[in-house]
């Protein structure tokens, strides 16, 4: 009798214990930032009944599109309140046959799901044919907190309202052309309203630009008040700037709220009824850290692939093109030192490891600048001043360069992480210039003699 129970006893806790596995595998939360693994067991706690987020949900190798273009648009949108996850339909397929993926015997390129709660995500989920579709109906879904000001009296009721909160706020201002608003600044609303108050004005009138000095549009600016020595209340506004902070971006304009925030905070007014703590710079440190370093499950770095490739002059076309997201990190070395030209590129195989560098749109290339000399003059490289580190911003066309002498991968990480951030000042370039037909692994070539070639040349 005794054994019976005893029997029953143990497939009960077995029963139990997968009720326990299954729950457990179901809840467990992606990081917040980085491609996420989605499965026919973890879609509904990730996708439908997780945050309010909106998400792209890609089918992998759909249109051939490869995982690392699809890193890239989730590090564009990094911040904005957008998920980008990936389904294998090798190992899925039946689950995604199921919820009506599959339309004329065919996967779409993507699923998108609009910000909001499960209901708004079941409702509003459409299916996408590229890529940059998907991008742009994720981003549009977000709702637009930010308040409509069309005259200086709503302006000024708008300042206000912005200073009679707990605590007050900055008054934020985007000046526009156009009559939706940027998905940027609809997220930095969603995220940032406790701190400042975000509001539009479209087509401005000749008063606005008048009165805030506007030239180009859009533009993004903080209000900032201060007392006359007759206790009036007076205005001035500090504009964006891209001197200063680089091209616009999430992040970079999020830095911009930040410094202005931590300068001027003691100044608004009503700030002494305020007795709670002021938590923006431990949320502003938080997130940035988040966007720049993942903090994903690190991968096993003896499995990954370091890879450096050289741009010769068959493929110099197509590595770092000017569309290409994010950075290329080019090591100019000289060829004909072997000792010097194995240890750059290593520097840029130990920097691939670097958790800092983890999950970056980076590019790791190098070119053999004595061979040609003619590819690096252009941003002032030349055989004397190798090894040279070219970083480049592409999409911008963007520059700076460092030597790479007693340089450690810590080095060039800070950098990077800089430049990313917006907080480098980088220096234009109109384009590449074309390289040689030369083979550097089988001509020896005289400095002289290539660069004579490269003057007769008709680019």
């Amino acid at each position: 009798m005794f054994s019976k129970y005893k029997n029953i006893l143990f497939y009960l806790l077995v029963l139990l214990l997968k009720i326990f596995s299954s729950c457990h595998e179901s809840t467990g939360k992606s990081p917040e930032y980085g491609l996420a693994v989605i499965t026919a067991k973890n879609y509904e706690s990730e996708i439908i009944n997780g945050d309010k987020d909106a998400w792209i949900l890609a089918v992998k190798d759909v249109r051939k599109i490869s995982l690392e273009q699809w890193k890239e648009i989730e590090f564009s949108v990094r911040g904005m309140t957008v998920r980008v996850g990936i389904i294998d339909p090798e190992k899925d397929g039946a689950f995604l046959k199921r919820k009506g993926f599959i339309e004329d015997k065919s996967y779409p390129v993507a699923r998108v799901f609009p910000y909001g709660g499960w209901k708004i995500k079941t409702a509003g989920m459409k299916d996408t044919k590229s890529m940059k579709e998907a991008k742009k109906m994720a981003l549009q879904s977000l709702p637009d907190d930010t308040t409509k000001i069309n005259i200086m009296s709503e302006l000024e009721y708008f300042v206000h309202s912005s200073y009679g909160t707990s605590p007050p706020r900055f008054p934020v201002l985007l000046f526009t052309k156009k009559r939706q608003t940027a998905a940027l600044y609809k997220a930095l609303a969603l995220k940032y309203s406790t701190y400042f108050n975000f509001g539009v004005v479209r087509k401005p009138s000749v008063e606005f630009l008048q009165q805030f000095h506007l030239k180009d549009l859009p533009e993004i600016l903080v209000m900032i008040s201060s007392f006359l020595p007759n206790n009036q209340l007076t205005f001035s506004s500090i504009p964006y700037d891209k001197t200063s902070y680089g091209a616009v971006s999430y992040l970079t304009v999020a830095k911009f709220l930040y410094s202005v925030h931590e300068k001027h905070w003691k100044e608004l007014p009503n700030i002494k009824r305020f007795k709670g703590k002021m938590n923006f710079k431990e949320e502003f440190v938080k997130e940035s850290k988040a966007i720049l370093n993942l903090g994903i499950k690190k991968e096993d770095k003896s499995s990954k692939e370091i890879v450096v490739k050289e741009i010769t002059h068959k493929n110099y076309k197509v590595l770092c093109k000017e569309n290409d997201l994010g950075l290329c990190l080019i090591a100019f070395v000289d060829g004909k030192d072997e000792k010097i030209m194995e240890k750059s590129i290593n520097l840029l195989k130990d920097l691939q490891r670097t958790e800092d560098m983890e999950g970056k749109p980076l590019q790791y290339l190098w070119v053999n600048a004595t061979c040609h000399p003619e590819y690096g003059d252009v941003f002032g490289i030349f055989p004397h001043t190798l090894p040279t580190l070219l970083i480049i911003k592409p999409r911008q066309r963007l520059f700076l360069t460092q030597t790479l002498q007693d340089t450690s991968p810590g080095d060039i990480s800070e950098m990077v992480l800089k430049i990313l951030q917006g907080l480098k000042n980088l220096q234009r370039y109109a384009r590449f210039n074309d390289m040689l037909q030369l083979d550097c692994r089988d001509v020896k070539v005289d400095e002289n003699t290539v660069k004579k070639s490269y003057r007769n040349q008709e680019l």
